[in-house]
């Protein structure tokens, strides 16, 4: 969590700093220098300033690639303009910011320090930036951080190529160098990302990574590619990876997250909450695996919701390792649950196979607000799981746990009415 709070420091001196701002609109026809919103550039300008940020207007718009020269931690800020945040007044119109700002290809970062935030739009709708693609090529990955570190991305939609294709690509790719000298500080907030051939996100020798409230969706290839949702790679025995307070749904491949190909350790994967609509999305390995020939320590595996999950294996396993926790889950329907190189307490089960805990729960009904509608929230309390400390102590809501002496299992807290 340290490099969260480091991000909002720099944030914060960035805005003390005199620093200019920028304005972007696609059909601006002034002077084209980005002073103001008459005057906007038509795209970002190749090069950008640090220290300045660009507000960027409904439209469409080519895509970029971030590779301007580093001054210390100096930002580099793109926003999506809103009505309540648009910079300056002078030619705004408020037309320019209540719909999307559309880039038509890939964005992709070669240097440190950018925020890239679109500002609105959570779960599957009303985000300010989306980015998209029609190119079948390795240049279809939609968001490319190229050995690049500190790099924050929020409140986008990531539409890729579709399932069921001949092409095989991922959406999100994140690629460190090898051995010491790996991607760091680097967030995905408030995304939604859909649609893919391969997998959602993909990363190669990365650390200090927080994967959060993202929604991730429709994963599938009839030819049989293994694919998987987020696939970690070669990340170190050190990672502090963190991936909570996501929905994943519709994932059909060897797992939804894989941590595989070398020796890892140090992930944290809470307040998740997986499930499938259809039998025809199914897993292979289970839902957060590593393979074969690896070996993974101290993962932790706290407070996920697994629903209607089938496949091979639906469970939590690791082939090779130690100290990996499994605690506070729910699987509701789910068929194989199977665990593997974890020590797993504390966990509840619906038709779900029978599991040999101390302190697991049986649930009897339904547990869940709305199962048909995929609102997992609980509408009774659970037996109360295993209490652990910040900041596993809030669920996907933001409600903290355990305040009625009850820590309840699953992604979401109960909250009494």
């Amino acid at each position: 969590m340290k490099y969260l709070f480091l991000v909002l420091f720099l944030f914060l001196i960035h805005s003390l700093l005199c620093a200019e701002n920028y304005y972007v609109r696609s059909d601006a026809d002034g002077k084209g220098n980005g002073k103001d919103w008459s005057n906007a550039y038509l795209e970002l300008p190749k090069r950008l300033k640090r220290g300045n940020t660009y507000y960027i207007a409904d439209g469409t718009y080519n895509g970029h690639v971030f590779k301007d020269p580093e001054k210390g931690s100096t930002l580099i800020i793109i926003k999506k303009a809103t009505q309540s945040d648009h910079g300056t007044d002078i030619g705004w119109k408020s037309s320019y910011g209540d719909g999307v700002a559309h880039f038509a290809s890939r964005i992709r970062f070669d240097s440190d320090y950018y925020v890239f935030d679109g500002q609105v739009g959570s779960k599957t709708t009303g985000h300010g930036f989306k980015i998209t693609t029609y190119e079948v090529s390795t240049d279809s990955k939609l968001c490319h951080i190229n050995k690049a570190n500190y790099i924050s991305v929020s409140h986008v939609e990531m539409e890729h190529v579709g399932v069921d294709t001949e092409f095989r690509q991922d959406c999100i790719y994140v690629i460190g160098n090898k051995d010491e000298d790996r991607s760091h500080h680097i967030s995905f907030t408030h995304c939604y990302v859909h649609d893919v051939n391969r997998t959602h996100g993909v990363f190669y020798w990365v650390t200090d990574i927080i994967i959060e409230h993202c929604h991730f969706y429709h994963r599938h290839n009839e030819s049989g590619i293994h694919g998987t949702s987020l696939s970690f790679n070669h990340c170190s025995e050190n990672a502090n990876n963190i991936i909570r307070y996501n929905t994943f749904w519709d994932v059909r491949g060897t797992n939804f997250i894989g941590i595989k190909d070398s020796i890892q350790g140090y992930f944290y994967v809470y307040g998740n909450v997986f499930y499938q609509s259809e039998r025809e999305y199914t897993t292979s390995n289970g839902i957060v695996t590593n393979t074969g020939g690896d070996t993974n320590h101290h993962m932790f595996i706290y407070n996920n919701t697994i629903v209607d999950c089938t496949g091979y294996a639906t469970g939590i396993s690791f082939f090779n390792g130690s100290k990996n926790l499994v605690y506070n889950n729910i699987w509701y329907n789910c068929e194989n649950v199977r665990f593997t190189g974890v020590e797993h307490d504390y966990n509840a089960f619906f038709n779900s196979g029978n599991h040999i805990e101390q302190d697991k729960q049986i649930l009897l009904n339904n547990p869940f607000v709305s199962y048909e509608n995929h609102d997992y929230r609980l509408i009774l309390p659970t037996f109360s799981g295993y209490k652990l400390e910040s900041p596993f102590n809030r669920d996907m809501d933001g409600i903290e746990r355990g305040n009625d002496s009850n820590w309840d299992r699953g992604a979401f807290e109960y909250i009494k009415k």
